[in-house]
């Protein structure tokens, strides 16, 4: 048997497979049901302006946006590090630092289904907060022509 569980406030198919047959089934997933601040996911819709890097989770903002910090190996001057200690589980083994971009972002549900790839630790966050505190969430597309 076979479970794909993708998570999103969209339909998403789930597939079973049994005695070679696949059946489908649409179901619907609120991602505070499912995800917790400090998860990492990455989405399925990976062209350039969706969701092409890892979004740190941050929390559901209604059934179409959620708020959430991008996922990095870039470090250009606005980008903040992150070092191990501020992971619960990496993406993978990726010696590279590893950077969030400095704004808290509204990031689309649309560009799911989404999956859970790591997890920050409780300092990890506490670092994104403390280093976010008083910046003003934006949509993607707003942060890089601001």
């Amino acid at each position: 048997m076979c479970l794909y569980r993708p998570i999103g406030w969209i339909y998403t198919i789930v597939y079973i497979q049994t005695l070679g047959t696949m059946i489908k089934f649409k179901k619907t997933i609120n991602m505070t049901n499912v995800l917790t601040p400090g998860d990492i996911i990455i989405g399925t819709h990976k062209r350039r302006n969706e969701a092409y890097h890892p979004i740190i989770y941050l929390g559901e903002i209604d059934e179409t946006f959620f708020s959430g910090v991008m996922l990095t190996h870039d470090s250009r001057q606005e980008n903040i590090e992150l070092v191990n200690e501020h992971f619960e589980q990496k993406i993978d083994n990726d010696e590279r630092p590893s950077f969030f971009v400095g704004n808290y972002l509204i990031k689309k549900q649309e560009w799911g289904p989404f999956h859970k790839v790591g997890k920050l630790s409780e300092i990890g966050l506490q670092h994104i907060h403390q280093n976010l505190d008083g910046t003003e969430p934006l949509i993607w597309e707003g942060y890089i022509t601001g």
